[in-house]
């Protein structure tokens, strides 16, 4: 069952060491002296034999050097619709009161009622919808959920958490920020792989966690998806080498009617990693799937507005561990997060077709080490800036970067808050939040052109967090 837990919470200032694994591939590099781009030529990426634990300890860090290039070929509130209901508070006066009552005494108790009855007057408009809610899924045995309050500033606050319905507990390797999302309004959708169930929390306007029904069994989930236009959500996971995706319309009470479900076979069996991303034009889920050292695979998955599923073929793209598939809130790239320093990304047709085998743009380079996540811009003058999550030793670094047709624009880096950091976007772009694995958030202000940034606040959240989503919500 759901209960509601009281979260603790550490304020602290974080002091980062950077650093990345240590690993890089061979590379010769020439400068052009009119525009400071490098070119750089790479020999095959060889994958890892084994994937990274949380016991590494990288000596190379990323670098800050000059723009590095390659030809290589190889996010709504629902509200409820507002009632004119105004509470009557004024009393009448009974005009049978005996004109000798002393004028001096209090209220009577019906009067008293009446005013604390239009105090709790909760029929009226909502409250204006000026701050933002990052719910975050701690994971855990149970796993948890708690807000963090956001302001346009950065400045951070903690909210009410609550006690998830089951357990969640993915590996550290196989990390999993498609934990939670926000789908149907003000609903917050979780994953609980330990219990192979999905489980619904309605997010209040003030961040207050409502859980919604039972959660309902979904074997082999691990991650969850949502197309808002059509309240339509996305359950997969993966068992035997084979990626499994069930869909469920989103009622406007929160609760899920299960739709249809689709079995994807990949030809990589052995210690297959997936992840998911839906196109953000067209109706298009892609499913990645990788072993170490084998060639990354892709499945495109059309879908319905009813949640109906139709699949390709799996499509071998190349490259190889990675640790995230990702697409520009444009449609205009798709791009991979990968440990073993490779940095991969292709330049979608309209079509939204998986890119064929080989036609990836890839950058194998020690200052790529270790990447775990990626987030792209949506503000349409700077939607090819982003940014990228690296982990190495204790904490890790935030490279930001711009993708320039077939070579990449590299701006500055920041440290990260800790392992395994995964980014949101906030407030049109103009907010960066880093949260880690160990529950360390931070946040940054970012320019208009989303290269600068400049850090406005941090915090600790108790029980780390596997992944988080956003929910508008008013100021408390």
């Amino acid at each position: 069952m759901f209960r509601r837990r009281p979260l603790a919470v550490l304020v602290s200032v974080c002091t980062i060491a950077c650093g990345g694994d240590g690993r890089e591939d061979s590379a010769t590099t020439t400068t052009s002296p009119t525009t400071g781009v490098q070119t750089t030529t790479t020999s095959e990426t060889a994958g890892p034999t084994e994937e990274p634990t949380d016991t590494e300890d990288p000596s190379t860090g990323p670098t800050t050097s000059q723009p590095t290039t390659t030809t290589d070929p190889t996010g709504m509130t629902t509200e409820p619709d507002p009632t004119d209901s105004d509470a009557t508070t004024d009393q009448t006066t009974d005009q049978t009161t005996d004109q000798t009552t002393d004028q001096t005494t209090g209220p009577t108790d019906s009067e008293t009622d009446s005013e604390s009855d239009s105090d709790s007057d909760t029929t009226g408009p909502p409250p204006p919808l000026d701050a933002m809610c990052l719910v975050a899924h701690h994971g855990g045995t149970p796993a948890t959920t708690s807000v963090v309050h956001v302001q346009p500033d950065g400045a951070l606050s903690i909210g009410e958490a609550l006690e998830l319905p089951g357990d969640h507990n993915p590996a550290t390797t196989d990390y999993r920020r498609e934990g939670v999302v926000t789908c149907g309004g003000r609903f917050a959708h979780y994953a609980l792989e330990a219990d192979a169930q999905l489980a619904s929390v309605e997010v209040g306007f003030f961040g207050e966690l409502t859980p919604v029904g039972a959660p309902i069994s979904v074997p082999n989930i691990e991650g969850v998806l949502c197309d808002p236009s059509k309240n339509l959500l996305f359950a997969f996971g993966r068992a035997g080498g084979e990626a499994h995706v069930r869909t469920f319309i989103v009622g406007d009470d929160g609760t899920l009617d299960p739709q249809f479900d689709i079995d994807l076979p990949f030809a990589n069996l052995d210690g297959l990693q997936l992840y998911a991303v839906l196109h953000p034009e067209l109706n298009i889920l892609y499913l990645a799937g990788a072993t170490a050292g084998s060639d990354l695979e892709i499945h495109a998955v059309d879908y319905g507005d009813n949640g109906q599923l139709v699949s390709d073929d799996v499509n071998q793209t190349g490259g190889n561990l990675l640790f995230g598939i990702h697409m520009a809130p444009s449609g205009d790239e798709m791009a991979f997060s990968s440990y073993n320093g490779v940095l991969a990304w292709h330049n979608m047709p309209v079509s939204g077709d998986v890119p064929s085998g080989n036609a990836l743009t890839v950058i194998n380079g020690a200052e790529w080490q270790g990447g775990v996540d990626m987030a792209i811009r949506t503000d349409p003058s700077s939607d090819e800036h982003f940014y990228y999550a690296q982990t190495g030793g204790t904490t890790g670094t935030i490279r930001v970067a711009e993708f320039l047709g077939d070579q990449v624009m590299f701006y500055d880096s920041v440290p990260a808050p800790g392992k395994r950091s995964h980014l949101k976007l906030a407030y049109e772009d103009s907010l960066l939040l880093a949260l880690s694995q160990d529950g360390k958030l931070r946040s940054w202000q970012l320019d208009a052109e989303g290269v600068v940034l400049t850090e406005a606040d941090n915090l600790t959240i108790d029980g780390g967090a596997q992944a988080s989503t956003w929910v508008e919500c008013a100021t408390p």
